[in-house]
């Protein structure tokens, strides 16, 4: 099965490949619905570089403890909110199946650099997973055709804060998190940790978070603490290293919170 987080692992350490706001939307051009008349030359130049991008497949049955925590099941409505691979929304819309959905959340901020790159289009569907589709407006503006069940937020989390979306308020995307879930649902927070205490301090050069600032952030939504899983944790990140860093490398730690909107 794929790696539900989109990440390569060795050992029992694991390695984001989310590096700088650039890179993480150029390894997100298969999302972006920009051309419906793309040629299918077009198209297949598309897939070959997601295919590139892609990570190996995750032998370690870690994806299979992600999907678990993350409360995904048959008939699930997901929302996979900016991610930077498709591999989570495929492991997602597999296990939702055909009574299930996933919407893929591609933030309108991306357009002048995805089109600039990519002037003749971008593939627009995905014929191996039909119940995927994707919703394009202003990450200001988190919206979906209905409710859901689950939104996951896999190691975009810290980005939210830097300049390339130059959000005015992180309460707005959390609180619109908060109304679009069913009560009940869950909202899902994979990231890069930053060292404890430091705040956003570390969100534009290191590519971290510190998950303590993540919880009050989300918490101040409305939401409630649901748990966390350490499957994606390493002891041996000193948490001073930018995440793309080659002496990072699989050692990176990752944090996993779940938060859930009351009944």
């Amino acid at each position: 099965m794929e790696s539900v987080f989109g990440m390569y692992r060795q050992g029992d350490c694991v390695a984001l490949p989310f590096l700088r706001p650039l890179v993480f939307l150029a390894l997100s051009i298969f999302l972006m619905s920009t051309a419906a008349n793309a040629a299918a030359t077009s198209n297949e130049v598309g897939a070959q570089q997601m295919e590139k991008d892609r990570s190996a497949p995750n032998e370690s049955g870690n994806a299979n403890e992600v999907l678990q925590f993350a409360g995904v099941r048959s008939g699930s409505v997901v929302l996979d909110l900016v991610p930077h691979r498709l591999s989570a929304a495929h492991s997602f819309a597999d296990k939702a199946g055909t009574s299930g959905h996933v919407y893929v959340f591609v933030p309108s901020e991306a357009d002048a650099y995805l089109k600039a790159k990519y002037p003749n289009g971008l593939p627009t569907s995905d014929p191996a997973h039909a119940n995927i589709s994707y919703i394009h407006t202003s990450l200001a503006k988190v919206v979906a055709p209905q409710y859901l069940d689950v939104i996951w937020v896999g190691g975009s989390y810290h980005d939210f804060h830097n300049k390339f979306f130059a959000l005015k308020n992180i309460y707005a995307v959390n609180h619109a998190a908060f109304e679009l879930l069913k009560p009940g649902g869950v909202f899902v927070v994979m990231d890069n940790a930053a060292a404890r205490g430091s705040g956003l301090r570390d969100t534009e050069t290191l590519h971290r978070i510190d998950e303590e600032q993540v919880k009050r952030e989300v918490l101040a939504a409305g939401f409630e603490f649901a748990g966390e899983s350490r499957v994606l944790r390493s002891a041996a990140d000193d948490h001073t290293s930018q995440v793309s860093d080659a002496d990072v490398g699989a050692e990176t730690d990752v944090f996993l919170l779940k938060f859930r909107k009351p009944d």
